[in-house]
């Protein structure tokens, strides 16, 4: 039998961005026969420590006048920023998501009433402290009182090219070794590589979504933040000729 490229190989060659589409695939976790040759797919996963959190949140303020309520929610916001700052968080990991000015109504009646302005302004900030979460969490609520609004907080890992590597290599083991048993199965000679198709490589964060909750009388006590463990996954598929 003609001796197959390794798993190994085939990693390093998928790394190196020799990548092609997958002609015939398969797109399931399970080998199947595809025309002209084997096609495969195949997978690793592990689970990590968090060292990264993103933190959704802003200020809203609503008032009969757009000029009070872009006030209250300027001076909030302010007060968060500086917060932000005294935390040590670079300017470059804060992004503001929404600005937004709109009318609030009432539809108790017949016919809908305005009540007033709603003004927002809600921020993307990526913490790379994972222990200064719940204080910053905190202290922006102190700050921004009723006005505040935590939107969500995911975690993740930062650095992902050490466990790719090694998710990568073990995905086209998985793949291969699908492939040989297949092959065996058919009683046919499986031969080389034809194409490559690779997805995956970020973690899946463990999100905790606060749904916009008004966190003021939250200030009293510290916020638990418990990062947990995030999962990174890899897939493969290759199709392999048929000798």
């Amino acid at each position: 039998m003609k001796k197959l490229i390794g798993a190994r190989g085939v990693a390093a060659a998928l790394l190196a961005g020799l990548l092609v589409s997958l002609a015939c695939g398969g797109s399931g976790d399970g080998p199947e026969r595809a025309s002209g040759g084997i096609s495969v797919s195949g997978s690793a996963s592990i689970s990590l420590k968090p060292d990264i959190a993103t933190l959704v949140l802003g200020v809203e303020a609503i008032d009969e006048s757009v000029a009070r309520a872009r006030g209250e929610a300027a001076e909030a916001m302010a007060g968060i920023a500086e917060e932000l700052e005294r935390a040590g968080i670079a300017e470059k990991d804060i992004q503001t998501l929404r600005l937004s000015i709109r009318p609030e109504y009432d539809y108790g009646g017949e016919t809908r009433r305005l009540i007033g302005f709603s003004v927002s302004n809600i921020v993307n900030i990526t913490i790379r402290d994972i222990d200064s979460v719940g204080a910053i969490i905190d202290r922006s609520v102190e700050v921004g009182g009723d006005l505040t609004r935590v939107q969500s907080i995911q975690f993740s890992t930062e650095d992902r090219s050490e466990y790719e590597k090694e998710l990568v290599e073990e995905a086209v083991k998985d793949a291969t070794e699908k492939a040989q048993r297949l092959a065996d199965l058919a009683g046919v000679r499986l031969g080389e590589p034809v194409s490559i198709s690779y997805g995956g490589g970020s973690p899946y964060p463990a999100a905790d979504d606060f749904a916009g909750l008004a966190m003021a009388e939250s200030a009293a006590f510290d916020t638990p933040v418990s990062p947990g463990e995030v999962e990174a996954s890899v897939r493969v598929s290759i199709l392999f000729s048929i000798e």
